[in-house]
């Protein structure tokens, strides 16, 4: 569930971020609960934001599809996420269409945070959101023995759970690699720096960098 190479021109915005307008008093949203800049962010991340991407195509469940870079076993595996929501349910080609995309990326981006506030009793940071996203829906049965976790506070949020120590650990102890955990931690830092410059810039200037509508 990535297409990781791509995600080096994801600070370039192809569209003019609109101004709050001033005479409406702006609201902040949390970090958690603005889930418009959530995937928007995964989506630059994975494919520099274009539906009909195709990447990873030599992975044995096939290519990962779609602007959020979505396999078939993923997709899958988020529709039954939505199914037990009563959440409307989509084919697998229609991960080309950006729309139904976000709104499969947001249902497994709310299910990490979910699962995180659940067992550890904070949210994941934004660098382990994107982690746990890349790695796909069967992280959400791992997290509960996630180690090397650690919780702190953050202008962006009241508390959240992010690495101690060593950067891979909370992926090596649940199995994977080290050479996978430093790749997926350190692709997760940029979409982490993504997520703290737009909350920067709208509570600073009052213009959003991730809200396309």
């Amino acid at each position: 569930m990535q297409c990781e190479q791509l995600g080096a021109k994801c600070v370039a915005m192809s569209h003019t971020p609109t101004r709050i307008p001033s005479q409406s008093k702006p609201m902040f949203p949390s970090m958690y609960d603005d889930e418009r800049a959530l995937a928007h962010a995964i989506a630059l991340i994975e494919s520099d934001n274009t539906p009909n991407a195709v990447g990873d195509k030599t992975h044995p469940d096939g290519p990962a599809i779609g602007a959020f870079q979505i396999h078939q076993s993923a997709w899958n595996d988020i529709s039954d996420m939505r199914s037990k929501l009563s959440l409307p349910l989509y084919p697998y080609h229609d991960a080309f269409k950006p729309k139904v995309a976000r709104e499969y990326a947001t249902t497994f981006i709310r299910a990490i945070v979910a699962s995180f506030r659940k067992h550890h009793g904070a949210p994941p940071s934004p660098q382990l959101i994107y982690a746990c996203y890349s790695l796909g829906p069967s992280i959400i049965a791992k997290v509960p023995r996630m180690e090397g976790l650690h919780k702190t506070f953050s202008d962006h949020c009241t508390s959240l759970m992010t690495y101690k120590g060593s950067v891979t650990k909370p992926l090596t102890s649940i199995g994977y690699s080290r050479s996978m955990a430093s790749r997926k931690m350190a692709t997760g830092e940029r979409y982490q720096n993504l997520i703290h410059a737009h909350h920067d810039s709208l509570r600073q200037l009052g213009i959003p960098l991730l809200w396309l509508d």
